[in-house]
């Protein structure tokens, strides 16, 4: 299960080199993420300590594996639950986890994170806080690991095969099972087999796909199911090739690529996400 947790924060700047203890003993704010508290200081490149905390409230039957997932802090945090360091981030651009499992009790929870900000770090405007979404991700004990499916399809003789490659977590090694269903919802391919040294693989093989263009972008939806837990995630069946002759052909012709340099903040508004501006 996951549930994006981005109210119910509370928020401080501290002077750098703060301590747990002086943030126990400081005055809050209450914010909602993605949250950019660099905006809204005088000086822009201000070096400074920033904390946020929330409650996390957790029953006694809760799935066994549980982390959280940070989309984007900027930069070099702490994430710390019941005062304990679960794990340090240093680069403000790449999402990571922060796996509480094992480390939960039952009832009310404190989940910190300690951001230390110091200019100057870039040649533009980076902002700085929990600038993305933050996601609770709940799990049976044995499942299929976060950022672990990996797809690769390739044109056969007797149509297209689509490559599943997942990494798996837990003491067991179960069997899965994986089905591709066109827009309309009806299955198109399915298949299964047992995972083994925390790997799973299969290969669906799909007679005449409705392959994927710019033109028409076409997706299939892929589900598969893992014991208890079931991911879905959809996906498009083309072929890609690029060289210094012909540049990039998808599906065989010749694409033009067309794209801006698009960096992630929103200019006054700072670089907290914000989906209209960036709209």
């Amino acid at each position: 299960m996951r549930t994006l947790i981005n109210d119910g924060w509370q928020f401080v700047k501290l002077p750098l080199g703060s301590t747990a203890a002086d943030a126990e003993a400081a005055s809050w704010t209450a914010v909602d993420l993605p949250h950019d508290w660099l905006i809204w200081q005088d000086d822009l490149y201000e070096t400074a300590d920033a904390w946020y905390q929330r409650e996390i409230d957790f029953s006694a039957d809760h799935e066994p594996a549980v982390t959280v997932r940070f989309d984007g802090v900027y930069m070099d945090c702490d994430v710390m639950l019941n005062g304990e360091l679960i794990c340090t981030h240093p680069y403000g651009y790449t999402a990571f986890d922060a796996d509480l499992t094992g480390k939960i009790k039952n009832g009310k929870n404190r989940l910190a994170v300690h951001i230390r900000h110091r200019s100057p770090n870039t040649r533009w405007y980076s902002g700085s806080g929990i600038f993305r979404d933050v996601t609770l991700v709940t799990l049976p004990e044995n499942h299929l690991v976060s950022d672990g499916l990996y797809l690769k399809e390739e044109e056969a003789d007797d149509g297209w095969k689509l490559h599943i490659s997942a990494e798996t977590a837990g003491p067991q090694e179960l069997p899965f099972t994986c089905i591709l269903y066109d827009t309309e919802g009806q299955e198109t391919a399915r298949t299964g087999g047992q995972s083994e040294g925390h790997h799973a693989e299969a290969c669906l093989l799909i007679p005449k796909p409705h392959l994927w263009s710019p033109e028409d972008p076409y997706l299939y939806t892929l589900k598969i199911q893992y014991g208890e837990q079931t991911e879905v995630c959809r996906t498009g069946i083309r072929s890609v090739f690029a060289d210094a002759e012909n540049g990039l052909m998808i599906n065989g012709r010749k694409t033009k690529l067309r794209g801006v340099c698009l960096h992630h903040d929103l200019g006054a508004l700072g670089a907290a996400f914000h989906p209209k501006a960036a709209e």
